[in-house]
């Protein structure tokens, strides 16, 4: 089993918590770098990541293994 570590400032459900994870994860390994959305990720608070992104498939992945 794979563990993800990071930190909130609150307590958060689920899905946010993947998201959390996985923005963190593109912003460390440069992924952000090459992301066609990135000026509007980082401009807009109700920015919904689209389901091409990196962060949107690494979310995924995180919930899914989660339900293990």
């Amino acid at each position: 089993m794979e563990k993800l570590i990071t930190m909130f400032d609150r307590k958060y459900p689920r899905e946010k918590q993947a998201e959390g994870i996985a923005v963190s994860e593109a912003i460390v390994s440069g992924k952000c770098n090459d992301c066609p959305v990135f000026e509007q990720c980082t401009t807009d608070r109700n920015f919904l990541f689209p389901f091409f992104t990196w962060c949107f498939k690494r979310k995924q992945q995180i919930l899914k293994s989660w339900e293990k």
